[in-house]
């Protein structure tokens, strides 16, 4: 006779998928965040500006980071 399976809850297992999304986020955000501000700051003319770009801009990131194609 096979063991049961052991089914994770829905919730532990999104809360594990969320932790995952953010570690890769975070691994994405770490090496860019520096170079995309002097970016941006050196294109609006303003660091306050270049600022709110790029939160706005790593905000939206983040929201579509779960759907983002996997393959490399």
């Amino acid at each position: 006779m096979s063991a049961p399976l052991h089914s994770v809850p829905a919730v532990e297992a999104q809360e594990a998928a969320v932790a995952h999304d953010q570690a890769s986020f975070e691994s994405f955000f770490d090496p860019t965040h520096a170079q995309l501000f002097g970016a941006l700051t050196v294109i609006t003319g303003s660091r306050f500006e270049a600022e709110e770009v790029m939160q706005e801009t790593y905000l939206r990131l983040w929201e579509r980071w779960a759907r983002r194609d996997h393959r490399q």
